[in-house]
């Protein structure tokens, strides 16, 4: 409606100073007062001149830095030839920015730069709504128009409104002579206060210098302050959107770089295996007597598992030489997927799928998967989405501790009803790959047989896995897993075992499992983050039950 109203009320408020500055070398000639000569229409509609000339500042220092933290940390873990496609996008739209721009310096001819953002913004209208027709995901083109209407309001601010000549004259019902104005900005202007003259006023205000410059009538600050309030003009304010796009690139380098930190940097071997017996200072504790395979030639307890966990972590030649170390003694139990472990850490991880390995005993057919989740560069971005409802809450009570308070069915339907909108978008694809075959393996041999490990993210992973298989007996067991009891509800065929000061415990809920073990964690030499490690629960195990063997896990 304002911008309506803009349009309609041009020739009552604007002095069309472009219009007198596209004609000044032919003042005989009568231009037309169109919309595009009126400044407050332009700036209503965020396609002034200095606003579209301040996009090639944002797009380029908000844009182009976010875009090559996101392709930097896409490219590391690509194997091949990079698409050139989104690099040529990027530079296109890039050149487009710039023309607009350029468009807009132009005295007789101004008004294509308006005339060229329009038709920019109708080509992106246009493809989003195409794009998302095409994913044959139609709910997602209510998300594409929406957003379209609310960006005009969702990147402004209200700003003071400087009336123009016109309306400050006719407002104190003095009579406009443009001969005058025009003479008035003829005069020179001080040459030392040019650049920064407001902000050397602004300091010069406790000793009153700033009453003898710029000095205006009480009266038109008045007609001015009630203007702007009866009249508030919205206006893309670039400087928050600029903020904004530096605060979005530093939090996305940020949560990278803490995936990277607290990731697992296996570079070594990590297996030890001196066959000597460790005996465990509490082997009737009930973790002790957890086994899986019992009637197959390699019986694995609840330590082997864990040392699957640990070597989910593995890559390469130095997870060959660690399985064989720890495992080399259950000569059946072999890696049926994949066959040959990648060969760097860095290598290609099936985009947002995640990746796993099949361990087999093949006297019985029982199978171990292992999910791979490196929880490196874009992982991290997928883990914060899978559970960011969970996390939300528990920052929302950090906040406001009350909400603790709630009653189990008030955080349920908070953390369900939180993900409305992942409704209207594609669903995750994060376990496709794997759901597929550990289908094929249940029609094969049977979801008793199978088994789905795996450790932090990689055990809340297992526990959405297993959700996709309730009635077919398939078995998790997890190590310092986030919770699932919000998302998916009880799980009663698992294992969960968990560090009481893990920092992964605290997301969502552990009362997702029947068999839920809290182990304690030194907390004089551990922060939340080792308490939670895969190698801390390998050592609590065999203090606790010992091994035959006496394998361990090097602190690397």
């Amino acid at each position: 409606m304002m911008k309506r109203r803009a349009v309609r009320d041009r020739k009552l408020k604007d002095d069309f100073e472009l219009r007198e500055k596209a004609y000044k070398h032919k003042e005989n000639k009568m231009a037309k007062t169109h919309w595009y000569h009126a400044m407050t229409v332009l700036e209503e509609f965020g396609m002034d001149g200095k606003t579209l000339r301040m996009n090639c500042i944002v797009f380029t220092v908000g844009c182009v830095p976010l875009f090559a933290i996101y392709a930097g940390t896409t490219l590391s873990t690509l194997t091949g030839n990079p698409s050139m496609a989104w690099p040529a996008i990027s530079s296109v739209a890039l050149i487009c920015v710039y023309f607009v721009a350029w468009l807009s310096l132009l005295h007789r001819k101004n008004q294509w730069a308006m005339y060229t953002s329009f038709i920019f913004i109708g080509i992106q209208l246009v493809l989003g709504v195409v794009g998302v027709a095409v994913g044959q995901y139609p709910a997602s083109i209510a998300i594409v128009l929406v957003s379209f209407v609310a960006c005009q309001g969702m990147l402004t601010r209200k700003r003071r409104h400087a009336l123009t000549r016109k309306e400050l004259c006719d407002i104190l019902k003095i009579p406009l002579n443009k001969k005058i104005e025009q003479q008035k900005s003829k005069r020179k202007v001080d040459s030392y206060l040019f650049c920064c003259r407001d902000l050397i006023l602004d300091y010069l205000k406790c000793m009153d210098i700033k009453s003898r410059f710029g000095y205006r009538h009480p009266s038109v600050v008045q007609a001015e302050r009630e203007y702007s309030i009866k009249n508030i003009a919205l206006r893309v304010d670039h400087k928050a959107l600029l903020v904004w796009w530096i605060i979005v690139m530093l939090a996305a380098a940020f949560v990278v770089a803490f995936g990277n930190s607290v990731s697992y940097q296996y570079l070594s071997p990590i297996a030890t295996n001196p066959h000597t017996p460790v005996l465990g200072e509490k082997t009737d504790d009930p973790i002790c007597s957890i086994v899986f395979n019992e009637n197959g030639s390699a019986p694995m307890t609840l330590y082997d598992l864990a040392l699957l966990a640990a070597l989910s972590h593995t890559f390469g030649d130095n997870g060959a030489t660690d399985f064989a170390t720890w495992f080399g003694s259950k000569p059946d139990l072999v890696r049926q997927h994949p066959t040959r472990l990648p060969p760097t850490f860095k290598f290609a991880t099936d985009g947002i799928n995640m990746t796993f390995s099949d361990y087999v005993d093949l006297s019985s057919g029982f199978h171990f998967i292992t999910l791979n989740s490196n929880s490196r560069g874009l992982a991290v971005f997928r883990d914060a989405d899978e559970w960011g409802e969970s996390i939300a809450y528990q920052v929302a009570g950090a906040v406001s501790p009350l909400i603790s308070f709630w009653p189990e069915g008030n955080i349920r339907d908070y953390v369900v009803q939180g993900a409305f909108l992942k409704k209207w978008f594609p669903p995750s694809t994060v376990l496709h790959n794997v759901t597929a075959y550990v289908r094929d393996l249940v029609e094969e041999v049977g979801g008793d047989k199978v088994v789905i490990v795996g450790d932090q993210f990689n055990g809340g992973y297992a526990k959405l896995l297993l959700s996709n298989f309730t009635d077919d007996n398939v078995t998790f067991v997890a190590f310092n897993p986030p919770g699932t009891k919000y998302k998916t509800g009880a799980i009663h065929r698992g294992i969960q075992l968990t560090s009481v000061r893990s920092a992964w415990s605290f997301i969502d809920s552990l009362e997702d499992s029947e068999q839920t073990f809290f182990v304690p964690c030194d907390n004089s030499t551990m922060s939340s983050t080792r308490c939670g490690r895969i190698s801390t629960a390998i050592n609590y195990i065999s203090k606790t039950c010992g091994d035959s063997e006496g394998r361990s896990i090097l602190d690397v």
